[in-house]
């Protein structure tokens, strides 16, 4: 992981960028320059993560907008998307970790259910994809990739080499109990 270093002063960021915590959205401020105000700061890199270049130094935009948000530098910490979406800078979002807390964290994305319906009709609810690929008998890739078919539909090798199984699977946003 790369090296923390501190933030430039919290006056300072705030004089240069305004930000919105509801949104994540860092804005330049007149100070920056008056074609500047109102503009989206910074740009995303190739890996994801937002990047604003501060005083000739490049930033990681999720720890201004941490600093912005609660007014302290979040050194020597990182910062950690709690929902880890790197995009997803809202203040709601972000906490100061240590590197364990992190790798911790990336354990911790959650399954979303995944709702089986049979041809008879019967509806069966899993917890995520691995769930359903042992209820189904097949690997958690076969589910995946039903689930990125427009249709949901599982394929199946059967006598007339693959085809529709007839079972339609959907990501489902309640959990049933």
């Amino acid at each position: 992981m790369a090296e923390v270093k501190p933030l430039p002063p919290i006056d300072r960021l705030r004089d240069l960028l305004d930000y919105d915590p509801d949104t994540g959205v860092l804005t330049w401020t007149e100070a920056r320059g008056p074609q500047y105000a109102g503009r989206v700061a910074g740009y995303v890199e190739k890996r994801g993560w937002g990047v604003v270049k501060v005083e000739g130094r490049k930033v990681k935009a999720h720890r201004l907008c941490y600093a912005l948000g609660t007014g302290t530098d979040p050194y020597p910490y990182q910062v950690d998307h709690i929902n880890r979406d790197r995009g997803d800078n809202r203040l709601a979002n972000l906490r100061p970790a240590t590197p364990a807390q992190q790798q911790a964290n990336r354990g911790r994305c959650p399954q979303r259910p995944v709702r089986v319906t049979y041809p008879d009709g019967r509806v069966e609810v899993c917890a995520g994809v691995r769930d359903a690929g042992r209820l189904l008998g097949c690997g958690h890739h076969a589910i995946g990739n039903a689930l990125s078919r427009p249709t949901g539909a599982l394929m199946v090798n059967g006598p007339g080499g693959w085809g529709p199984s007839g079972i339609t699977l959907h990501h489902h946003n309640t959990i049933v109990v």
